[in-house]
């Protein structure tokens, strides 16, 4: 009976501790997620003013043909 209760202490302890560590895997699971998302919501901010800078530069061309 003693070494069943040992047992069972033992697999409880084991048990709390891998939850332990599969929680912390999981807020780091979602802390990278949320940092991938940041990244490509920035990618995209950076692809969208790329393309304004790009759309601008093509105004003033034109603009600067036509006034010629």
């Amino acid at each position: 009976m003693l070494s069943f209760i040992k047992t069972t202490k033992k697999e409880l302890k084991d048990f709390k501790e891998i939850q332990k560590d599969l929680i912390k895997n999981f807020e780091e699971l979602k802390m990278s997620n949320s940092l991938k998302h940041e990244n490509h919501i920035a990618r995209s901010l950076e692809n969208k003013e790329c393309l304004e800078a790009q759309k601008e530069r093509v105004r003033r061309r034109i603009s600067n043909f036509y006034s010629k």
